[in-house]
């Protein structure tokens, strides 16, 4: 017998697809597969309009179970069974039982380990966006266990997912809770995860051994973090203009590439190149003076709009670390885990900072902005290797780099 946990967060249970009144609905822009099951479910069903759909709109592609076939969109790009009232035709006919495998689990997510399972949604959605960052209590989680007999099938299952390490579990308490710490900015939060870090490279990641120790680290950071003194180290820290134009002319890249939601991600990308003045020959002074005043713009946002309750910025921090199971088992590479969740942080703050320089900043654009963002990561398979390249470039192999873009 062996003890599995489910692990299911606040945001998780509470969310509801807002169906027809959703700012950016997720039957237009992508691509849509169909499994055989449910192809053969749709060539056959009673209903003429879902037949018609079946002979004239699914594509075969015959790529495996999952993916058998794919949704030929409409000329306004969307999934032909959307109705007039944004509501999907086959739902409405055939019930919520014959979505395709796709349809039936966005935007939800589940991270599978042999000992544990992660139940989560995808932030490609803006209603999980509204989830997750403006309700207070979204990142607090449920845990159940369960014994679970150890047949030859579940034997041969923990060979494909292995043990979730303590190690890897203590280490994201750790960093959740150095998060959640009371502090002046949330970038002196990410900087007393940096000092965690350091401390788990000289120890050799044998975390078990040291909890006391780590225990320490943690009071004595968290003192740092209410008495400003990690505010004074931050403000020590230089910055590098060119650094931070390199990572947005990546994710620059990567958002031409998208298809839903991509007239509002670009628009608000070629305004940001425009404030830069990408087109001239880069003057460092000159740009990094740009980057102070977006600076000042980021801190009227939190001061004033819907940003300013401290747990807003922090549930995205905390969703980020929760979604991708950081640090993971891999200990090696955990400062570039850091790096490129910073990396993602900085250019949301970046965009919104623009945005709000000509409008106040809106609940809803916040939700699009964040759902649109999470799509590139959807539809750019290679962005993760393009981010780490660029990273590679810049760093001459030293992650702390990534402190660069705190200030």
């Amino acid at each position: 017998m062996k003890t599995h946990k489910t692990v299911t967060p606040n945001f998780y249970t509470r969310f509801q697809c807002s169906g027809a009144e959703c700012i950016d609905h997720c039957c237009s822009g992508w691509q849509i597969f169909i499994d055989k099951k449910t192809y053969k479910k749709y060539t056959n069903a009673h209903h003429e309009k879902i037949r018609s759909f079946a002979k004239n709109s699914l594509l075969l592609t015959r790529k495996g179970y999952n993916e058998f076939a794919m949704v030929k969109v409409n000329e306004s790009g969307n999934c032909p069974m959307l109705n007039a009232d944004k509501l999907c035709t086959i739902h409405a006919e055939m019930g919520p039982n014959a979505l395709s495998m796709t349809c039936n689990t966005f935007p939800r997510l589940k991270r599978q380990y042999a000992n544990e399972t992660l139940l989560s949604l995808t932030m490609a959605c803006p209603e999980v966006v509204n989830q997750v960052l403006f309700q207070p209590d979204s990142m607090l989680v449920n845990e159940h266990e369960k014994l679970i007999v150890e047949t030859a099938i579940r034997i041969k299952q923990k060979g494909v997912n292995a043990d979730r390490s303590q190690t890897s579990q203590l280490i994201n308490l750790f960093c959740s809770h150095l998060i959640m710490a009371d502090s002046p900015t949330i970038e002196d939060n990410l900087l007393a995860i940096v000092h965690l870090i350091l401390y788990l490279q000289q120890i050799k990641y044998e975390v078990e051994t040291n909890v006391e120790n780590l225990d320490s680290l943690f009071l004595s950071l968290q003192n740092q973090l209410a008495s400003g003194e990690i505010t004074k180290q931050r403000k020590q820290i230089s910055s590098s203009a060119s650094m931070k134009l390199m990572l947005l002319s990546v994710f620059g890249t990567a958002i031409q590439q998208l298809r839903r939601g991509r007239n509002f991600m670009v628009q608000n990308h070629l305004n940001l190149a425009a404030y830069l003045e990408l087109d001239k020959e880069p003057n460092e002074a000159k740009v990094q003076e740009k980057f102070t005043v977006l600076n000042m713009q980021w801190e009227k946002v939190l001061a004033n709009s819907c940003l300013s309750e401290e747990h807003v910025v922090k549930n995205y921090i905390l969703y980020h670390m929760y979604n991708n199971a950081f640090p993971g088992d891999e200990m090696g590479d955990i400062l570039r885990k850091y790096y490129l969740m910073i990396a993602d942080y900085f250019y949301l703050k970046t965009q919104i900072s623009m945005i709000s320089m000509t409008r106040d900043v809106t609940q809803e654009e916040i939700m699009q902005l964040f759902g649109s963002f999470h799509m590139v990561y959807n539809h750019n398979h290679n962005l993760a290797k393009e981010l780490n390249a660029y990273v590679d470039q810049i760093n001459a192999n030293d992650d702390l780099s990534c402190l660069l873009l705190l200030n």
